[in-house]
């Protein structure tokens, strides 16, 4: 990524990304399973003939439980291993400033949808987005090497 590329990947990560995390918590959203809820899903119903499992952990991902995964699935027997790719706990977030502000106009009622497609129209050669790109693609190639059984 460029000069302009890396600045939207710093904004994305000290500014989006923890206000993403602060509007969904005091919006009273609420991710489920809960990880104490994964846990105990685990515990009590976790089939070790389903084969294999992978936990992905991302390096500065501050709501990482994969050490407590890893260590219910070693209790019902379960194989499961685990990768570390770099990134937050947001990294397979990817947003195209461009597609999103072009949806937005398309989809908005009334005066909504006249300054998104203002924002479209002003903004619309923005060719960088917020997430990281290579990031969310080295994961996606570390799924489809996985779930081939070439991982």
């Amino acid at each position: 990524a460029g000069p302009v590329g890396a600045s939207a990947d710093r904004f994305w990560q000290s500014v989006l990304e923890p206000a993403l995390g602060r509007v969904a918590k005091l919006s009273g959203m609420q991710f489920k399973p809960s990880p104490e809820e994964m846990l105990a899903l685990v515990a009590n119903n976790y089939d070790r003939s389903t084969g294999k499992t992978r936990a992905i952990c991302f390096e500065q991902d501050n709501l990482d439980c994969s050490e407590e995964l890893l260590e219910a699935l070693s209790e019902r027997g379960a194989f499961a291993d685990r990768i570390n790719l770099q990134g937050g706990h947001l990294m397979p977030v990817f947003l195209s400033v461009k597609d999103v502000a072009g949806a937005a106009a398309a989809n908005a009622p009334g005066p909504t949808g006249k300054v998104m497609n203002n924002f479209t129209e002003r903004f619309g050669d923005v060719g960088d987005a917020f997430g990281n790109e290579d990031q969310r693609e080295r994961l996606v190639s570390e799924l489809v090497l996985w779930v081939r059984g070439t991982a």
